[in-house]
């Protein structure tokens, strides 16, 4: 599970109402990619990615070292593609909002791009494509994204199983009723304004 941003909200949600009555017993590894004062951030030289990266990795392997375990799921599959033996030896379940094809499209957007060099870029794809396709089960957040692992990485389709992201009603409900008229107070939740479609809310609140 992952510590970073939205996915901390997902995490907290799955173990505040993770079923207590199907004889699961969940063991949580939390993915934090940074440690205040760790010996891997304070390496010098090192781009901050691979800081972050080295550090999942670590907290992955620490975590799986409680196992072994009879199934593994996974929110933070890039964490876990550092192991690619465990995932096809394990049986390895993941959810995903967005396939690595489909964040290099946005380009500078998410600042996400392939390697330069092509070699290079064809190895990362039969990487991605064989961790994902030796996966027991995928759960996409969307059609969009189910998409892209059957088109882009050659996942079987009978794996693939959509389900959008919840929302704990315990902890966020409506107001009992609304005002007919006055001022619309809108919550804007997001890390990066425009990217995130603030302009656009902006614009809404403009011409409404």
């Amino acid at each position: 599970m992952s510590e970073e941003v939205g996915l901390r909200t997902q995490y907290l949600n799955w173990k505040h109402n993770f079923p207590t009555d199907l004889g699961i017993e969940p063991h949580w590894i939390t993915i934090t990619f940074h440690q205040k004062g760790g010996w891997i951030e304070s390496l010098p030289g090192l781009p901050h990615f691979v800081k972050t990266r080295i550090r999942a990795a670590l907290e992955v392997r620490e975590g799986l070292r409680h196992g072994p375990f009879d199934a593994t799921f996974v929110a933070v599959h890039s964490a876990l593609a550092t192991l690619p033996n465990y995932v096809r030896s394990h049986a390895c379940f993941a959810t995903l909002d967005v396939t690595p094809k489909q964040l290099f499209d946005f380009g500078d957007a998410y600042g996400k791009y392939p390697s330069k060099i092509a070699a290079i870029e064809a190895y990362k794809h039969r990487s991605r494509e064989s961790n994902y396709r030796a996966y027991r089960g995928l759960f996409p957040w969307s059609h969009w994204a189910a998409e892209s692992l059957k088109a882009d990485y050659g996942v079987d389709e009978a794996k693939i199983h959509v389900i959008p992201p919840g929302v704990d009603t315990e902890q966020w409900k409506p107001p009992a009723s609304r005002p007919e008229s006055g001022i619309v107070n809108l919550l804007f939740v997001g890390g990066d304004f425009e990217r995130k479609g603030g302009l656009l809310l902006l614009e809404w609140a403009k011409t409404t």
